[in-house]
């Protein structure tokens, strides 16, 4: 107690002198001594007099004040000698103490805000604010797009803790929108920075991966993990979102109980393999992400629907015209969630039924997402909807049949070639999920050619790997059409065009990627191309090299980003959909033998599968043959109307055109083929 008191009275002692040493207290005193002891000198003086103004000591503080400060109102003055000398001299060291303490004050306000804009103050008065750690190089876009998916949010509930040059948070600050946005400078990982972003009382945490090269992609996962565990030590129950580079760290995050994990950079690799299938896959992940808003939604349960089965839900749904894809278990945050499940395992009625609890308890983590479970699958407490809008697109069915017709050669099923232009670091990876995605989904390949200026370490390195025996590397600059058609360009069947990660910024890259896309599309007409951007506004450009399939790979993280700010688990059932090696999202053929069929129809054949049908996919094929047969079509029409139908359709067609829940009355064309999703055989999922 004696120690405690000691430790107390120092500490009082420490605040008390370091008050006392300021320079700007020390002059504030001398300012306030100086005109009291000014008054009472005025008083002394000129106050004996009878019916002086200075007789009471209330005027004589007025005067002296008014003096020192300049402003002379000129109401009363001093008529002894003795007085007026005092005066002047009052003047004179007033005005002389009045710019010392003005100076000082000015200089603190000014000092506040130089260390406020460089985000070293504490931020006092926040409470349910949304805390990010991290930078990406379009901060701004993704903060705007976080305000836009949380209503209501405002940039003063918005708190940036990064490192970067307070220059560049600056610039973001120029924004209108972004104003008032918070930063605090220092390193997530620090107990003290996270303090100073008042982490005690914020509502949602979101970690950022600020992967920059190859080689630190531990580095960064491990400052991630840390991050989230501190986070989670310093206040157990806010909404934490982390997104991390290598899939193996999930465990990690599922201990320190994080909410939603974002595998970023996984993903976009797995959505490139995807696209090399080259059956549209890119543009049904990309029509997940519209400007306008997602297509998938998370909607509360409907009442009383705890107990019921996934089936009996489904149909409720459909009936409002939604399509239910899915549920989300567990949702919000999971502190809560384990305290109730802990709380039913001690009011268990026997020990068997507490140790299951217990052990449930082990396993849980938050808005666990099952798509597509068994219609006998039991909805839980806490469990979320996932259901699927119905598209805005949707056309009438005489003019799908008449859309859909496209060229039969433009799907090739024999193995073909693929030719890659472009290098990512993460090469090898990249090649490796190539190869795993044709497997899995039966797709032959006779060979990868990859043309690139590659580093020599990255092409050792691909050279020594046993399951890329059969890539040709080939070294050479993707715009020069010479290198390319050396390369065996007109020999391959599909392209995929990489974003190239060396160039100075996105614009030069995309750049760099169009104009390889054009030198493509004139050597080889008849390629199916795979194109990656960074920036979707390129995607117009690619229009002249009849692009089947953009891939928006930097974009497609960024959304996922700001679906885990809004705290509903969105981001954990896209992950799913889309997960590496087999996600649940698939593209495949309709049914044979039954043309004409809606999309009804062929829902209820593929639900005997085991998949669900959620829309439909038009224009497959390569964009360019089925241009040529447009022409032709309109060139042996019976009338001139038809012919000018045949150009229309011509003029405004797109490649892979990906419909989501069009209507069941929706009648697919001869060569669409159907997205679908198939069944969660997870374990949970069939409980």
């Amino acid at each position: 107690m004696k120690q405690r008191h000691s430790r107390s009275t120092s500490s009082f002692y420490g605040v008390f002198s370091t008050f006392f040493r300021n320079t700007t207290v020390i002059f504030t005193g001398i300012f306030f001594g100086f005109v009291f002891l000014g008054a009472l000198v005025v008083h002394l003086v000129e106050g004996q007099t009878p019916g002086s103004p200075y007789a009471s000591f209330f005027e004589s503080l007025w005067f002296t004040i008014v003096t020192i400060t300049t402003v002379g109102y000129g109401d009363i003055s001093p008529q002894s000698t003795q007085a007026k000398i005092w005066v002047m001299f009052q003047m004179l060291v007033g005005m002389g103490l009045v710019g010392v303490v003005t100076g000082n004050v000015a200089s603190i306000l000014v000092e506040r805000n130089r260390r406020r804009a460089l985000g070293l103050v504490r931020l006092t008065g926040l409470e349910g604010h949304m805390i990010i750690c991290g930078w990406k190089y379009d901060m701004q876009a993704v903060l705007l797009e976080m305000m836009d998916a949380n209503p209501g949010m405002k940039s003063s509930s918005l708190v940036l803790i990064s490192e970067q040059d307070p220059k560049d948070v600056g610039e973001l600050r120029r924004h209108p929108r972004l104003r008032r946005v918070q930063y605090v400078f220092g390193s997530h990982t620090n107990r003290t920075v996270l303090d100073m972003a008042s982490i005690s009382t914020a509502g949602k945490v979101v970690i950022l991966s600020e992967h920059k090269n190859p080689d630190d992609k531990d580095r960064v996962d491990s400052r991630s993990v840390l991050a989230a565990t501190t986070v989670e030590s310093m206040n157990p129950v806010v909404y934490t979102v982390t997104e991390i580079v290598q899939p193996h760290y999930i465990h990690y995050l599922r201990q320190a109980r994080v909410e939603e994990v974002v595998l970023g950079e996984e993903h976009s690799r797995s959505l490139l393999a995807a696209a090399s299938l080259g059956d549209g896959m890119a543009n049904v992940v990309s029509r997940f992400y519209p400007e306008q808003g997602m297509q998938i939604r998370v909607r509360p349960s409907p009442p009383n629907s705890t107990g019921k089965t996934f089936g009996e839900v489904r149909q409720m749904i459909e009936n409002d015209g939604l399509l239910l894809v899915g549920l989300l278990e567990n949702t919000g945050n999971l502190h809560d969630r384990k305290t109730e499940q802990l709380s039913r395992a001690l009011k268990a009625p026997d020990y068997g039924e507490s140790v299951r609890s217990l052990r449930r308890v082990k396993k849980m983590y938050s808005n666990a997402p099952l798509i597509n479970p068994v219609d006998e699958f039991i909805i839980q407490p806490h469990t979320n909807l996932l259901v699927l809008l119905p598209d805005t697109m949707r056309q009438k069915p005489e003019e799908s049949e008449v859309n859909s017709r496209i060229f039969p050669q433009a799907r090739d099923p024999r193995p073909g070639r693929l030719f890659i232009c472009g290098w990512k670091d993460n090469m090898t990876d990249l090649l490796e999920h190539i190869i795993s995605m044709h497997m899995v989904t039966g797709r032959g390949l006779s060979g990868i050619s990859v043309l690139s200026n590659m580093p020599e370490r990255e092409m050792k390195a691909i050279n020594r790997a046993p399951g890329l025996a059969g890539v040709r590397l080939l070294h050479g600059e993707p715009t020069d059409p010479e290198a390319l058609l050396n390369a065996g360009i007109r020999d391959a069947q599909r392209v995929l065009i990489l974003s190239d990660p060396f160039e100075s910024s996105s614009e030069e890259s995309d750049g760099r990627t169009v104009l390889t896309s054009i030198a493509v599309h004139e050597l080889n007409r008849m390629l199916y191309k795979i194109v990656e951007l960074q920036d979707p506004a390129f995607g117009e450009h690619l229009r002249i090299a009849n692009v089947e399939e953009p891939v928006f790979t930097r974009r497609h993280r960024q959304v996922m980003l700001v679906q885990g700010s809004r705290g509903n688990g969105l981001a954990s059932a896209v992950e799913t959909l889309l997960s590496p090696y087999g996600g649940l999202l698939r593209v495949v053929d309709f049914p044979p033998g039954h043309p004409g069929d809606n999309l009804g129809k062929h829902a209820k054949r593929l639900r005997d599968r085991g998949l669900m049908l959620v829309g439909v996919i038009n224009h497959c094929g390569n964009l360019h043959m089925r241009k040529n047969y447009y022409l032709e079509e309109a060139q042996v029409q019976p009338s001139i109307s038809n012919a000018i139908e045949q150009l229309k359709a011509l003029k405004d067609m797109t490649s892979n055109e990906a419909l989501f829940h069009p209507g069941w009355d929706y009648i697919p064309g001869d060569f669409s083929r159907a997205i679908v999703i198939s069944h969660d055989k997870r374990p949970g999922a069939r409980r």
